[in-house]
């Protein structure tokens, strides 16, 4: 690397961690609401309410989230705003976590591409900015590596890693299998008060999803497995093999090229000395299985989105960094100044391509406080015990502080094509049930995007629906440029016109 002093180095590591949270302050604001945000936050007050997972409403992951962001959300009057504050603390403790790890392997300069990397990821930034499960994910998994790669006290370092990666694994499920590796390699290696310590923590883990998961096992199993699975369709096991490599591999590439580029360069430049650099750090081998292993669910998960992959690449960069130092002085001219061009290509289009898309100034306000001001009418307009009917716009209804009606507390994922009796058990909402609670009027508020148009068109009970809800329910305001799509939401009152 060009010959600069570790002081420097150091100072643009923190300029970069400065830069990476001024970035993802500017998300909290600006960022464009995400659907998955309402149901996540809804989860967390509904538990603190009493509900229990997956017996009392649906929840289509792992269930650690809810008793994270829901603890905080007493402690402030937006839920959306205090959901995307404590993802962005998240993150950013997952940052240092990922450049300490980085200096441990390969030093101030290790250090420093590692946080200018994160920094520049703009796209990644948005997603741990707002309320979903990557900030917390991240965390926990990056300060598994943290300790993986410290061997401070190896002991201590091996229980809190068994401990991260179990937490991280009881917040999304592809985790557990970046958790299998890590767990099998310390368990091996621990002393044996080591060995018990790390089966009481699986075991408590185990204990405690056992709980929530067997008090409606049906529930559960279509929540955590079918609702993911079942977006494969009706196709054959080679032809999901043959989605898989010929597909979403090439696709996954194509999401994030400069990285694809960047990870090919380092480990094509020199592959001889970049095996003989695993073989003597095998803490960083064991990391690079572990992310293996969590690549593949999410390759074969039956819905397949580039964000999944987003700690992913978080994690990577460390790892590619501490590399790069590593392999430098071995590397002719030539290399060099290609891999300084990679690496100089990857920081412009990273901080670029992709974050930029999740700024919302559409609407003339801040995306939170247009959810803001339409809460505050349904709050003026209803008393708290009245019920709201809300896909998309569930948002609206948190900041308000009113219930939705009880099958659908999963946005626009509580909406369920089967029969009646399947859609009650897993608590879910389907047409037959639509049509009766807004013809006995249960909801007082209905609270309908042009995405929820949309997906009730898709039924073809469509007409049906549309003609109770103009029956039954007087729109009282549209407003254009607002949700995910920026495009319209509609709010309607219980009455006739």
């Amino acid at each position: 690397m060009p010959k600069i002093s570790s002081k420097h180095w150091q100072i643009l590591t923190v300029g970069c961690i400065i830069l990476y949270i001024a970035t993802s302050i500017v998300f909290i604001f600006y960022g464009e609401l995400n659907a998955d945000e309402g149901w996540y936050l809804y989860a967390g007050k509904l538990v603190y309410s009493g509900d229990i997972l997956y017996k009392d409403f649906a929840f289509t992951q792992t269930p650690l989230l809810p008793y994270v962001y829901g603890f905080f959300q007493n402690f402030s009057s937006s839920p959306l705003f205090l959901g995307r504050t404590i993802s962005v603390i998240l993150s950013t403790t997952a940052l240092f976590f990922s450049v300490q790890a980085a200096k441990k392997i390969g030093g101030a300069t290790a250090s420093a591409l590692t946080a200018i990397l994160w920094t520049t990821f703009t796209y990644g930034i948005y997603y741990q900015s707002i309320t979903k499960t990557y900030a917390l994910l991240l965390f926990f998994l990056s300060g598994a590596v943290y300790f993986v790669l410290a061997n401070k006290n190896q002991e201590k370092e091996r229980v809190l890693v068994s401990a991260f990666v179990i937490l991280a694994s009881l917040t999304r499920l592809s985790a557990l299998f970046f958790a299998i590796p890590i767990l099998i390699y310390t368990f091996l290696k621990g002393t044996r008060t080591t060995k018990l310590i790390i089966v009481i923590l699986c075991a408590a883990a185990i204990v405690f999803f056992g709980f929530l998961a067997f008090s409606n096992w049906p529930a559960t199993y279509w929540n955590i497995i079918l609702h993911h699975t079942n977006q494969w369709g009706n196709i054959s096991n080679i032809e999901k093999v043959k989605t898989i490599l010929f597909q979403r591999l090439p696709l996954l590439l194509l999401a994030f090229p400069t990285y694809a580029i960047l990870l090919i360069a380092i480990v094509g430049l020199n592959f001889t000395a970049f095996l003989t650099f695993l073989r003597n750090n095998q803490a960083i081998f064991l990391v690079l299985i572990s992310l293996i292993m969590f690549t593949l669910p999410n390759l074969a998960s039956g819905g397949f989105y580039s964000e999944y992959f987003i700690p992913l690449l978080f994690l990577l960069f460390p790892i590619l960094s501490s590399v790069i130092v590593a392999l430098w002085s071995s590397q002719s001219k030539a290399s060099r100044m290609a891999l300084q061009v990679i690496l100089l290509s990857t920081f412009i289009l990273g901080f670029l391509r992709g974050g930029n898309e999740y700024v919302d100034t559409s609407g003339g306000e801040l995306p939170i406080y247009e959810v803001q001001q339409l809460a505050d009418i349904v709050q003026a307009n209803s008393n708290t015990d009245d019920l709201v009917f809300a896909f998309e716009g569930l948002w609206i209804a948190i900041e308000a502080k009113r219930l939705t009606l009880p099958n659908m507390t999963m946005a626009q994922f509580s909406y369920f094509e089967g029969d009646s009796n399947k859609a009650v058990q897993y608590h879910l909402i389907n047409d037959e049930m639509i049509i009766e609670a807004i013809q006995k009027r249960e909801p007082r508020i209905l609270i309908l995007t042009r995405y929820d148009w949309d997906l009730l068109n898709t039924s073809d009970k469509f007409e049906d629906i549309k003609n109770s809800i103009l029956a039954n329910y007087t729109l009282f305001i549209s407003q254009d440029n607002f949700g995910q799509t920026q495009d319209y939401v509609e709010i309607y009152f219980r009455g006739s016109p």
